[in-house]
């Protein structure tokens, strides 16, 4: 077997050559002597031929000359017996060396099947080996690859890390800006505070000087009249003034007086107390007006928004509106004060009521939120997110109020908790509510159906629709309003008409129609007393009805 150079060999490899070596040497060792054997014996025995031959010879030659030797017969005759004894000993002992060898001869295949069997276990290896060294290979290529990605991350790393530091100062720094901003931010809104209570005093003052402006104006308006009695008794018996009318409520029938307050109108509300109307507009006032059926003064003008007032509330002795500059404002009747400005929404408040108390209100926004107020406090108590801009706000006593929404849905909500406790989809926008005197009741107005809806809310389901052929809401803050005995609903249309249903029934009682009014009537409103009707229409007209 040729030896493998093993200088690049691995260990396993130069083991294996190493006991292959090692058996061919113990394999050899004994035939060799063997060998040696049969080589000498083979030697012997041709020399013992050679010898017999030789004696053969002779005795062929003494058989010619039998003379010549006799002498020799018996010699050569001791001789031979002698040559083969040995010969028999030969033979014998080459015998015994072809059984020996015939021994070692399986012994050599034995150890051939075995060199086979080793071979082809080396050839196993071999291929074991091939297949090793191509996976070394591929892992070998595997590790390079992973050592560029470990690279190439701890690259990554490295850069993360120094943006992340970079950041980490932009923020320290950010943040002691925003320290700072914040800081004056602070001072910025305790000077606004500040200015806003000087602002409020400088209006409390204007107010009070117009006050007494108007009541000088109103003492010489009564010396005026006082003249002019001989001239005025001819006046027509009904010329009473119009609020000592009866307390019914009655569908009007013919309009009495309309002037024009402001720049375009936006609501209504009737002080049940002194029975003066307050009308919110364009202008960003509150004016409150006292009338008869010939004339009609103007009060106390309340101000103080920064931008139309967009709905008016009066409970006692407090009026409250709401503005599209995201705040509402308290102001007292009776000395026509600025009290409160409830600052919180992020979007125009669209309603805002008192909640049967006169410390608490609630106020609606397109925001998306509903606030609860403690005048008290001047704070928000609770804000409640309703996920839809709010249109209209209903209360139903202290602790219970409906919300109108833009997505069709009204929600009902307990001043305690946080989320609506029942929700109503309707087939419309919102753009109006209000609760019967029971409480059991809820009318709503609903645009893109054209239709009031009457809930009970006891049960939480419709009971009622009010509809007219010609009857279309304008838009989305389209107020309508139940007479103060319940028995009747009103609310304005599109083309400038005034629609009456019964709120029983639901059966169209009366449809108003004046040349006074033009364009959409936006908001309407009862006398307390039920014998008066107040509507506005986008065209900055008011006619009181009667």
């Amino acid at each position: 077997m040729a030896i493998v150079s093993t200088a690049t060999n691995p260990t396993w490899r130069k083991s294996l050559i190493q006991q292959l070596q090692e058996q061919q040497r113990k394999s050899n060792e004994p035939f060799e002597s063997v060998i040696q054997t049969c080589v000498s014996l083979f030697e012997k025995i041709d020399s013992l031929q050679r010898e017999k031959s030789n004696s053969t010879n002779c005795d062929n030659q003494s058989a010619i000359n039998p003379t010549s030797n006799a002498s020799l017969s018996s010699t050569s005759s001791s001789a031979n017996s002698a040559l083969n004894d040995r010969i028999i000993a030969l033979q014998n002992e080459l015998k015994e060396c072809q059984k020996c060898m015939t021994e070692k001869d399986s012994t050599i295949i034995e150890l051939n099947a075995k060199i086979t069997c080793l071979m082809k276990e080396k050839n196993d290896l071999k291929s074991k080996q091939t297949d090793l060294k191509i996976s070394l290979d591929c892992m070998t290529d595997k590790c390079r690859a992973f050592e560029e990605v470990v690279k190439d991350l701890k690259e990554q790393n490295t850069c993360l890390i120094d943006e992340h530091t970079a950041l980490q100062m932009l923020y320290d720094s950010l943040m002691k800006k925003y320290e700072k901003l914040n800081q004056h931010y602070n001072e910025l809104v305790t000077h606004v505070m500040e200015a806003k209570a000087k602002d409020a005093e400088i209006m409390n003052e204007e107010n009070e000087k117009m006050m007494r402006l108007q009541q000088e104006k109103a003492r010489k308006q009564l010396e005026d009249d006082a003249n002019k009695m001989a001239v005025n008794s001819n006046v027509e018996s009904d010329s009473v003034n119009l609020i000592e009318t009866p307390v019914t409520s009655l569908i009007p029938s013919r309009p009495r007086i309309s002037f024009e307050p402001h720049n375009e109108i936006y609501a209504l509300k009737f002080d049940k107390k002194t029975h003066y109307l307050s009308s919110g507009g364009g202008d960003r006032k509150v004016k409150l007006w006292n009338f008869d059926d010939i004339k009609i003064n103007l009060i106390q003008v309340l101000t103080g928004s920064n931008a139309s007032v967009t709905s008016i509330d009066i409970f006692e002795d407090y009026l409250v509106a709401s503005s599209s500059d995201h705040a509402s404002r308290v102001w007292t009747l009776n000395d026509f004060r600025l009290r409160r400005t409830l600052t919180g929404h992020s979007n125009k408040v669209m309603s805002v009521k008192f909640m049967s108390v006169n410390n608490k209100v609630v106020s609606g926004s397109y925001d998306k939120t509903v606030k609860i107020w403690d005048l008290n406090r001047n704070a928000c108590m609770r804000t409640l997110f309703a996920g839809s801009s709010c249109t209209d706000v209903a209360n139903r006593d202290e602790n219970y109020f409906a919300s109108g929404h833009i997505d069709k849905r009204i929600r009902f909500w307990d001043s305690r908790m946080e989320a609506s406790s029942t929700e109503i989809l309707l087939q419309g926008k919102i753009t109006s509510l209000d609760v019967t005197n029971s409480g059991h009741n809820l009318v709503a107005a609903i645009r893109n159906v054209d239709t009031l809806t009457c809930l009970d809310l006891r049960m939480n389901t419709i009971v009622q629709n009010y509809t007219a052929d010609s009857f279309t809401i304008g838009c989305d803050w389209t107020r309508l309003r139940l007479s103060p005995n319940d028995q009747y609903i009103a609310c304005g249309g599109n083309d400038s008409n005034i629609f009456f249903w019964d709120f029983t029934t639901g059966k169209l009682m009366q449809t108003l129609t004046t040349e006074k009014h033009i364009g959409t009537i936006v908001s309407v409103e009862w006398h307390p007393k039920g014998n008066l009707f107040a509507s506005a229409d986008r065209n900055k007209n008011i006619v009181i009805w009667s």
